[in-house]
């Protein structure tokens, strides 16, 4: 199975990312970039397997649900067709002071509930936790640690598989 075989690909420069973030820069970059493309591939080929069992629909209505993969394809392309992605680096072992590290669910949740008009203590609140890493992504003014982000992205594309197999597209 294709999906399989690039979702394990994804896993093993996920694991060599690990090993040479912080001393090895350059090659962190080629398996950052290697990573982001493997990954992208679990959904295309989901894709093009919907699109032959003519189920695009419901292939579209995963990927909308999908938020890592969306957040990842985006940066996928960037790194393809324009320009490196370079994940901002942060000194070890502190962040500067003031910094969040959140996640994208919490990115949402912090959105939906500015909106709804909760008030400034409740939003730094929502906004905080322990996660730390030297890479970051810096979504919307927040940090997000991006290993693990990465590490979310292959779980979610590991449920989309299960659900495409469900859904008889794979």
């Amino acid at each position: 199975m294709d999906e399989q075989r690039k979702l394990a690909e994804a896993e093993y420069f996920l694991d060599e990312m690990r090993k040479s973030q912080r001393f090895f820069p350059d090659e962190f970059q080629g398996q950052l970039s290697a990573f982001l493309s493997a990954a992208r591939s679990v959904m295309q080929y989901i894709e093009t397997k919907a699109d032959k069992k003519h189920r695009l629909p419901w292939f579209q209505q995963l990927d909308i649900n999908s938020k890592w993969c969306q957040f990842f394809r985006k940066k996928r392309n960037l790194n393809t067709h324009r320009k490196p992605f370079e994940p901002q680096v942060l000194p070890y072992p502190a962040l500067p002071a003031g910094t969040h590290i959140i996640d994208l669910d919490l990115i949402e949740t912090y959105r939906r509930r500015k909106q709804e008009g909760a008030d400034e203590s409740e939003l730094t609140a929502l906004m905080m936790t322990e996660t730390f890493n030297d890479h970051v992504l810096c979504i919307d003014g927040c940090y997000a640690n991006l290993l693990q982000s990465c590490d979310e992205y292959l779980e979610e594309l590991r449920l989309n598989i299960v659900e495409a197999h469900r859904a008889g597209v794979i």
